[in-house]
């Protein structure tokens, strides 16, 4: 369960939670698979614009939910609540839920992955 907390106005929200099947579920949808490119990004000064160079591929299987959950538990993934504002429409000022992911470093990927080609 989470508990949000407006520190402006102190209102706090407790209804916010996921279960484990919810979790499971939309993991299995979203990243069973995981492709990972390495770039190179480049500015061609005559032409006033970036570019990218992908070289490099790797295809990651997930490992399953529960080491999803052990990841977790061990600080390898993070929960990342992206929370905003309205700014020019007709909600001004109003909470806007800009998403909510779990970030895990590159360094950790083999804690969540296989890696399927090399």
């Amino acid at each position: 369960m989470l508990l949000i907390k407006n520190n402006f106005t102190f209102d706090t929200v407790t209804n916010i939670s996921w279960s484990f099947q919810q979790l499971n579920l939309r993991l299995s949808k979203k990243l069973k698979l995981l492709a990972l490119f390495n770039v190179k990004k480049f500015y061609v000064k005559e032409q006033n614009e970036y570019y990218f160079k992908y070289y490099k591929m790797n295809l990651y299987r997930l490992k399953g939910f529960d080491y999803f959950l052990r990841a977790i538990e061990s600080g390898y993934i993070r929960l990342n609540i992206k929370i905003g504002f309205y700014e020019n429409s007709e909600y001004y000022g109003k909470i806007h839920n800009k998403g909510t992911t779990f970030e895990i470093e590159c360094s950790k990927l083999e804690e969540l992955f296989d890696l399927v080609n090399d």
